[in-house]
């Protein structure tokens, strides 16, 4: 009998749909099973429901921002391991306390350069 290798589950929090469906093809591409949000209202339920492996965020997303939901799924320790990753239009060091971007979270301006955050995420995939 064969087994298939449970894929790793990704949520993508992005308001714009362009980058949204573009974060959904990648990410479905390396082999992920992804789930989508508009708003940051609905990730922590889902980050609870399906623990993912990977969380991607838009930092201004109605409701609730990317940051926002950084530091509120890495307050619990059992949400320690969501690798997360945080996208945006303004540069990183105008955006974010330095604290913020630990190991386990990274940052990606968009427009989203496709080949870098492949290859981030599969180095990801690969330490799972």
């Amino acid at each position: 009998m064969n087994m298939v290798e449970p894929k790793a589950i990704a949520i993508v929090a992005e308001n714009d749909a362009v980058t949204r469906d573009l974060v959904r093809m990648t990410l479905e591409r390396l082999g992920c099973e992804v789930i989508l949000s508009e708003s940051g209202e609905e990730v922590p339920l889902l980050v609870e429901r399906y623990l993912p492996e990977i969380l991607v965020v838009d930092t201004f997303l109605p409701h609730k921002g990317g940051l926002e939901l950084v530091r509120q799924i890495h307050s619990q320790p059992r949400l320690q391991s969501v690798k997360v990753f945080v996208l945006s239009r303004l540069d990183y060091e105008h955006l974010v306390d330095p604290d913020l971007l630990l190991d386990r979270n990274d940052f990606f301006n968009r427009p989203l350069d496709v080949e870098s955050f492949s290859r981030r995420v599969c180095q990801i995939l690969n330490d799972f």
